[in-house]
């Protein structure tokens, strides 16, 4: 068989020739649910002899090829599972499909105690000190909710190195700004799996890799509703009034088939949260006189997300997946609690764009190919409610307008890959090239509008004494500056009776910045299996 491989990026195996003389066996391996069953054994059998044993994928997928016209036995076996009768198949000089569906088993199990041991000590790369995989019962054990979700996961990561933190990788791709699926979309999520490994940025621990599901063979959808209220939460002792609290998260997922050689998985998410604000400040009332001020102030906050996940396959050896997630978020109100009052709130918007491809080749029996480009498209938008100077009173409230000031975001991100992993007696080879390009237009108006700062001053009017001088807070200094401006007195003369802000700062540079920039990164790896209990990682 003559075949001829191009590779510029996009590899693609096809072949010139005619159909080979053997046959080849193709299917999926599901439980009772539908879902997909990993690492399951497959055997053929002739005659009661086994013939060839190959392992399910990750998407419960499995190929035999190189099987001569007959009738065979098909055998699969996966821990806590059972098959039934072995499934009987007729292989011809073309391509037999054969989906198994494993039913649950109850096994016996016997648990002996003894002396504790030390930790089982594993040779794989993937599995040192600080590796975690989660799947299963394992995701549910973490947060449903997607901020949180990211705060839990870089918490298992752990430090490192960097100045950039963690990085988080979704199928493969480098993340957006901490947007994560949904949880129910999630298959596996693989934290600090070799951290050493040359195929990523920076070495050590800080590597999070988020795997999604891909579609189902047959429909298949869940939904769930979050709700919280104030009723539940305490009043804050600095406010009389209980702060408002209302939160309703609701979303769901829904998949199947949509041809004979594709589906899809569909997940959506939708999050109303009114949060409130306990403003408590010191203020100066209508009479210049000092004050407490409390005051309780709601910030809506709104969330969506939709993710949408396309797996077709283009013949036997190709594959095709195809990700597009939209999501957008938006706030009001934001900024204020504490000792900032109302008047700095400001508003933000965020959107984002996100497609992904992954083409996957099997090149051969040993050698798998995979192409992956990613475009993403964020916008971030800010607007202050009052463009007035800002006031900074310390220890006493921080007012006036919003130094935040307008802000207007775009980014575009573009991501190439194209990785191969080989196999070949005890050696695993990976290597690969990788391209990311970025262009951002940033428009920031912070503190355009002025902050005045008191911080407290010094009263050296002469009643204090002859010689001496007396110092005064902050709220003292901002009242007095108000007071003798009424009356018209100078501003140094201000000053010296313990009045005038104490700093003053303004942004006058271009809000306009342009930026961009490109890298290229290119590695090779080799996990060489030495002996059975020691395996040599050389990676470039």
């Amino acid at each position: 068989m003559k075949c001829v491989l191009f590779v510029f990026f996009l590899s693609f195996a096809l072949c010139l020739a005619g159909q080979p003389a053997n046959g080849m066996l193709k299917g999926v391996i599901t439980d009772q649910s539908g879902a997909a069953i990993p690492g399951a054994t497959i055997t053929t059998l002739r005659d009661g002899r086994p013939q060839q044993t190959t392992v399910s994928g990750d998407d419960g997928n499995y190929v035999v090829r190189g099987l001569p016209p007959g009738t065979y036995e098909v055998e699969v076996r996966s821990p806590g599972l059972a098959q039934g009768p072995a499934a009987t198949v007729a292989i011809e000089t073309g391509t037999a499909v054969l989906n198994v569906r494993m039913r649950l088993v109850l096994e016996r199990q016997e648990v002996t105690v003894t002396e504790p041991t030390a930790p089982e000590v594993s040779i794989d790369p993937g599995r040192s000190a600080a590796a975690q995989v989660l799947r299963n019962e394992d995701l549910e054990a973490i947060s449903d909710d997607a901020d949180d979700l990211v705060t839990d996961l870089l918490a298992l990561a752990g430090p490192s190195a960097g100045p950039s933190g963690a990085q988080i990788f979704i199928d493969g791709f480098t993340a957006g700004d901490g947007t994560l699926p949904n949880k129910d979309a999630i298959r596996e999520i693989r934290i600090n799996q070799n951290p050493f490994s040359p195929e990523f940025d920076t070495l050590g621990t800080g590597h999070i890799e988020i795997l999604t599901k891909p579609g189902l063979d047959r429909f298949k959808g869940e939904s769930y509703f979050t709700y919280g209220d104030a009723v539940f939460n305490s009043r804050n002792p600095y406010a009389e009034q209980k702060a408002p609290f209302n939160l309703k998260d609701f979303g769901g997922s829904f998949s199947g088939p949509l041809s004979s050689r594709s589906s899809f998985y569909l997940n959506f998410d939708r999050r109303l949260i009114d949060n409130g604000e306990v403003v408590n400040a010191v203020i100066l009332n209508p009479e210049a006189m000092v004050s407490p001020f409390t005051q309780v102030a709601v910030s809506p906050q709104q969330r969506w997300y939709v993710g949408a996940r396309v797996d077709y396959q283009l013949n036997s050896k190709n594959t095709v997946t195809v990700r597009y997630e939209p999501n957008g978020s938006s706030s009001q109100n934001a900024g204020i609690g504490n000792f900032t009052l109302p008047s700095q709130a400001y508003s933000t918007t965020q959107m984002e764009h996100a497609l992904q491809v992954t083409e996957t080749a099997a090149l051969s029996k040993s050698t798998i190919n995979e192409t992956r480009f990613q475009f993403r498209h964020q916008t971030l938008g800010q607007t202050p409610g009052d463009n007035g100077p800002s006031i900074v009173v310390a220890s006493a409230f921080s007012g006036g307008g919003a130094a935040a000031g307008l802000h207007d975001y775009i980014h575009h991100h573009y991501e190439a890959q194209n990785y191969t992993t080989k196999s070949a007696g005890s050696h695993t080879w990976r290597f690969g090239a990788r391209v990311r390009a970025v262009w951002i237009k940033d428009i920031s108006e912070q503190n355009f509008n002025g902050t005045y700062v008191f911080g407290g001053g010094v009263d050296c009017n002469a009643s204090v004494g002859v010689t001496g001088c007396a110092t005064i807070s902050s709220i003292e200094q901002y009242r007095r500056t108000l007071l003798f401006q009424k009356m018209g007195l100078s501003p140094q003369r201000i000053r010296t009776l313990g009045g005038g802000a104490s700093q003053f700062s303004i942004n006058a540079g271009d809000p306009l910045v342009y930026t961009g920039g490109a890298d290229i990164g290119m590695f090779a790896g080799d996990d060489w299996k030495l002996k059975p209990n020691l395996t040599l990682s050389l990676g470039l």
